[in-house]
């Protein structure tokens, strides 16, 4: 087996020797080659800058004219066009070819003397392609004239975009028209390296691998010899000089090439002397590690993509988790600010009577002690209603300017009480804490609310700690939740160490009426109204629980420039007026009975259940209305363009809102910023006297 293996290597040789030798000799050989081939192919063939034809085939055909003599005339120019003056004759080498049964018909190809893969490149923003296969459905850019069309027909790729040149699909792909394009490997690294652009596209496993060659027209075996002859008597170490000079070692190099690398250095061991085989066997260990070595750095590269897309597919899931939770909330929220919203219409009915009714008894009277039951138990219903819209973001608020350091200061020692001798509370507060707009009466229950969570989940004793903080959110932290924006925020840490909670309960945390206390020891409405609070007044809420370690809760609420306004205390004195009243409310239960306690306080009154109706009675009469009390959510025309058309009517008549919900109407941000009047459903006789005079006593 070793001798016949010396012997085929010595063949080798001798043949070498006898085709130089005729080469040398021979008298029937052109004085003039003349060989075309593609222009635009980096790194083998293409035009500098100057226009001047560059690469690793104008290089080894200067070498071969060399080593030869005999004179080529190199030309270059489009593909398509490059085939057809082939095939017209013009020359009598065409270069850069692959081997094709079809072109084969025309053509004599000699040795192939380069590997080219040809994959399918795709986008970044596309899902993986893997094959040709997957890429049936887009548009697919290619160099006219490439045997890849063929391949990609086959496969069923039917929308073929065809470009001039390689430099043409890759400009089309830089720009964005060209999502899609298979090319091959080497020209396509080159532009898209140069344009800046190589990191947006993938690749996929190459849909072949094909050769270079060197053709000549069909039977044409004097030409061929003499070009096959002149590239065989070139040494290698030559020829790898130029690829290395323009690919470098690491791109060229592939198993085929190490093959006859091997192949070439045998044969000539063999047929010099046989002791310098173990010279041979020491270059292949090191080929063969280096070769390791590279596929154990792929292998890493490889892993590190894998654990990226994972990451990716991980954050992916967790932000569609958190839009449906966020749109899970969202629709709750609007059930239960729709039954919340009609609810207080019926309670606005049932606590005004009961206010008209008390004034007309005897203070001694035992029916007086039923009314006032009745009115507890209606204001209880009330609170309940309050709950349901704070989760839902449409609670009527009168939100100020304050600093939460100040409440808390303020509550201290109450929160203190309430969480019992058994459990510590502590503060850390900033000094230089911002301001934020919020209701401090929906505020203090915030806190009040956690306190008492927090004692439940502590039965042993434990730490309650609050921490207060200024940060600044950036548009990625503010991406997982709709309508926050980045900018200054002030941060509430509320922590306890109790008995914590699973991951599914922290998933129903917030819902309206869930609760894991036993019946009786609470509605499951006071989470949900922090949650709406909260995003109301533009922040968000965080919460994360281990059991059995304890749970953090994280408020959020944006920074106001505004300063801090101090008020004194309203009176609470009921007085009524003389002046004329408008009375604007669609809820007919609503409008009798506002109707009788502006008659018990003695204003002049004027009615209208819509919109419509007092916009004709403000045309006659609206030089002599006061005061228009108006209903916001109102069918055909709502409070609010209502005011805006009184305005231009009667300027001097002062307006009075009044609503069971707050809604994309108006909303209490709005009413502080703008100095709205205001007064929430329901209300009480005694609520509404002092609101009216209010608005009537102001310049």
């Amino acid at each position: 087996m070793v001798l016949a293996i010396r012997v085929r290597y010595l063949s080798l040789v001798l043949l070498l020797l006898a085709v130089l030798m005729a080469a040398q000799t021979g008298s029937a050989e052109p004085k003039v080659l003349r060989v075309v081939s593609d222009d635009n192919y980096p790194p083998y063939i293409f035009r500098d800058k100057s226009g001047a034809l560059v690469g690793i085939i104008v290089d080894q055909w200067r070498l071969w004219e060399k080593t030869t003599g005999v004179r080529v005339e190199l030309h270059a120019c489009k593909w398509t066009e490059a085939l057809q003056r082939m095939h017209d004759r013009e020359f009598d080498v065409i270069d850069t070819i692959f081997f094709s049964e079809d072109r084969a018909r025309f053509y004599d190809f000699l040795d192939p003397y380069a590997d080219i893969d040809v994959p399918l490149f795709f986008h970044k923003d596309l899902s993986a392609i893997r094959n040709a296969e997957d890429a049936v459905g887009f548009a697919v850019g290619a160099k006219a004239g490439d045997n890849v069309i063929s391949i990609l027909k086959k496969a069923g790729v039917n929308t073929i975009v065809e470009y001039p040149s390689y430099e043409a699909v890759m400009r089309a792909a830089a720009d964005g028209a060209c999502k899609v394009f298979s090319v091959d490997r080497p020209p396509a690294f080159y532009y898209l390296n140069r344009m800046g652009v190589v990191d947006q596209f993938r690749e996929t496993e190459p849909l072949y691998r094909g050769q270079f060659h060197r053709a000549v027209h069909k039977g044409n075996a004097e030409i061929a010899g003499l070009v096959q002859m002149g590239f065989n008597a070139i040494p290698k170490a030559d020829l790898d000089a130029i690829n290395d000079s323009w690919l470098g070692k690491m791109l060229h190099q592939n198993s085929s090439q190490h093959f006859w690398r091997l192949l070439f250095y045998g044969g000539f061991v063999a047929a010099i002397v046989i002791l310098f085989l173990g010279v041979w066997l020491g270059m292949l260990r090191r080929m063969v590690s280096l070769r390791t070595s590279e596929l154990l750095s792929a292998n890493e590269s490889l892993k590190k993509e894998i654990s990226e897309r994972q990451k990716a597919e991980e954050e992916k899931e967790l932000l569609q988790n958190q839009l449906q939770q966020a749109m899970k909330m969202e629709a709750v929220g609007r059930l239960a600010g729709g039954v919340a919203h009609d609810f207080n219409n019926l309670l606005t009915a049932i606590i005004g009577n009961v206010s008209l009714a008390s004034i007309d008894l005897p203070a001694d009277s035992r029916v007086v002690g039923n009314l006032n039951e009745i009115e507890k138990a209606a204001r209880s219903a009330a609170l309940l209603t309050q709950q349901l819209l704070a989760f839902s973001r449409r609670q009527n608020i009168e939100p100020k300017v304050l600093n939460i350091n100040e409440i808390i200061a303020n509550l201290y020692k109450m929160l203190c009480s309430m969480a019992g001798e058994r459990i510590e509370l502590q503060l850390l507060t900033a000094r230089d804490l911002g301001n934020v707009m919020l209701d401090p009466g929906q505020f203090e229950r915030i806190l009040i609310n956690l306190v008492l969570n927090a004692r439940d989940a502590m039965p042993d004793g434990g730490i309650i700690r609050m921490t207060t903080v200024n940060i600044v959110l950036s548009e990625a932290e503010c991406s997982r939740w709709p309508d926050v924006k980045p900018g200054d925020y002030v941060r509430l840490t509320f922590s306890d160490n109790g008995v914590g909670m699973s991951e599914e309960v922290v998933d129903h945390l917030f819902e309206p009426f869930f609760t894991t206390k036993p019946r009786g020891r609470g509605t499951g409405l006071g989470l949900s109204a922090i949650y709406g609070i909260i995003r109301q007044a533009g922040g968000f809420i965080n919460v994360s629980s281990t059991p059995g370690k304890g749970t953090i809760f994280e408020i959020c609420m944006p920074v106001t420039m505004r300063p801090i306004e101090r008020e004194a205390p309203p009176s609470e004195k009921v007085e009524g007026g003389n002046e004329t009243v408008l009375l604007v409310e669609d809820e007919d239960i609503v409008r009798f009975i506002g109707a009788e306690i502006l008659k018990k306080l003695g204003y002049n009154l004027i009615e209208a259940a819509n919109g419509r109706e007092a916009l004709e009675i403000f045309k006659k009469h609206g030089s002599i209305i006061d005061l228009m009390l108006t209903d916001l959510m109102m069918p055909g025309m709502t409070g609010r363009e209502l005011a805006e058309k009184v305005r231009e009517i009667s300027p001097r008549t002062r307006i009075l809102f009044t609503s069971a919900c707050t809604d994309d109407v108006i909303d209490g941000q709005e009413i502080a910023d703008q100095g709205l009047n205001f007064i929430a459903k329901p209300f009480s006789l005694e609520s509404l006297a002092i609101k009216i005079r209010s608005v009537l006593s102001r310049p």
